[in-house]
């Protein structure tokens, strides 16, 4: 589990899912936000240039196996609460693909992260052209429950 503190692309990406999960009342923000079976999805899409310039040994040029080199490289993030309580859910185990709608891409572990106290699931992921991106979850909760979810992601186009 990555362990990250700091003014880094954590805390922009922290901001950019206290936004969305706000978003619903100002409009400004695409809600990137769905619940399923109880369980509360936000999800984050940040490019991963963000980190270039770090040092090798800082945290988060270490993470998910290290900063990948290129310009289309993103780092996918996901927050997971209980609907009724509100409570951040972290014993989960989220995996993800990600690939323009029509084509095929692999599953990718997103690992768990802790940020400002909190859990979320992060990896990254290659968006290499404009598009909608359809990027699928699994979900495995802690009792077994294994919930999917799919989200349109908007790359790239105006």
């Amino acid at each position: 589990m990555w362990h990250i503190g700091g003014r880094s692309l954590f805390s922009i990406t922290l901001v950019l899912l206290a936004s969305l999960i706000g978003a619903g009342a100002q409009g400004a923000v695409p809600r990137m936000s769905k619940e399923i079976d109880g369980v509360t999805v936000y999800l984050g899409v940040v490019p991963s240039a963000l980190l270039i310039g770090h040092p090798k040994e800082h945290a988060e040029a270490q993470m998910h196996g290290g900063l990948p080199a290129g310009a289309h490289e993103f780092h996918i993030l996901v927050a997971l609460y209980d609907s009724k309580t509100g409570m951040r859910i972290a014993d989960a185990k989220v995996s993800a693909s990600a690939a323009l709608v029509g084509s095929t891409s692999s599953n990718r572990l997103l690992e768990p992260m802790v940020m400002a106290g909190t859990i979320a699931y992060g990896n990254y992921f290659t968006l290499g052209g404009e598009g909608t991106y359809v990027i699928h979850l699994r979900i495995e909760m802690h009792d077994r429950r294994v919930l999917h979810t799919v989200f349109e992601y908007q790359h790239g186009i105006s």
